[in-house]
């Protein structure tokens, strides 16, 4: 009667070494699960920023080729902080720097640079994306 006594004990034992292992073992990859995806989120939201800042640049790009020629300069400024539609907001969540030079009288050089700002920190990045095109007056004058 002791031995058969003894063996159940010794199976609750184990029994009860087993299910803190699995349960350990759940935790651990829980834990691991909910960092994935947290990771998951922030890349997600980076790559999110970053497609944004490029799509200011370029429909920046196209409102300065649209105007004309010798109103380039107006578009200077740096600075500019604009929310995702690239409207002014100093509560925005973009930078957007642009510089115009004129490289021969009839050939401007146009530099957009887009500095998304930190999720967690609030700060603007040190690397922007930046477009860089030149635009030619092609307008004939005639007189």
């Amino acid at each position: 009667m002791n031995t058969i006594t003894g063996r159940l004990h010794r199976k609750c034992g184990t029994t009860m070494i087993e299910t803190l292992l699995a349960v350990g073992i759940l935790a651990v990859s829980i834990g691991g699960g909910t960092k994935m995806v947290t990771m998951t989120m922030k890349l997600s939201d980076l790559a999110k920023d970053k497609n944004t800042a490029i799509n200011l640049a370029k429909n920046r790009i196209e409102r300065i080729s649209v105007s004309d020629f010798n109103d380039f300069p107006m578009w200077r400024g740096t600075n500019v902080v604009s929310n995702a539609l690239g409207n002014p907001d100093p509560e925005g969540h973009f930078r957007i720097d642009t510089e115009v030079t004129y490289v021969l009288t009839n050939l401007a050089e146009v530099v957009i640079q887009v500095h998304s700002r930190n999720r967690i920190t609030g700060q603007f990045d040190k690397t922007p994306e930046t477009i860089t095109t030149r635009i030619a007056n092609l307008q004939e004058t005639t007189q």
